[in-house]
């Protein structure tokens, strides 16, 4: 997968589809509002694939980056 790609895929996990093309394109920062989890989309294999997830850590605020570290950190 190329890297932008991947990065789609992994922000699919955390906010709805329309803001994945803002956040991309610089237009936006995902704050923690934005946030949606999709815990089915968000497999464990996901996680057990050692997924970086500090690769789509510029598309977040810091109130939105640190709800995402909650959850990945569990």
């Amino acid at each position: 997968m190329i890297p932008r790609e991947k990065e789609k895929v992994m922000l699919s996990w955390f906010v709805r589809s329309e803001f994945i093309t803002q956040v991309i394109n610089e237009e936006t920062l995902i704050d923690e509002k934005m946030l949606i989890f999709k815990n089915s989309s968000m497999q464990h294999s996901a996680l057990a694939d050692d997924y970086n997830f500090n690769l789509v850590r510029k598309y977040f605020t810091s109130r939105g980056w640190r709800s995402i570290e909650s959850i990945i950190k569990k």
